[in-house]
């Protein structure tokens, strides 16, 4: 139920911090598990989103690529 509800926060936020996170986890040496729990929590909701919503997981792909490529506007 958790994931049928956040699934697109989940995956939003994780879009938004993952450079961040691999940046600080490289501040360790590759050896950090900064945030793998919230790794973890957005494979599941990306597998969860592709299983039961698949035309939500295409709309929330390209509106991704809209928002990075404007971004570098």
């Amino acid at each position: 139920m958790f994931l049928d509800e956040y699934w697109w926060i989940i995956l939003s936020c994780w879009n938004i911090l993952e450079n961040d996170i691999k940046e600080r986890r490289n501040t360790n040496n590759g050896i950090s598990n900064y945030m793998r729990n919230f790794e973890n929590l957005k494979i599941m909701a990306e597998k969860f989103v592709k299983k039961n919503y698949p035309n939500d997981w295409e709309n929330f792909q390209k509106s991704i690529k809209n928002k990075k490529y404007k971004s570098l506007e």
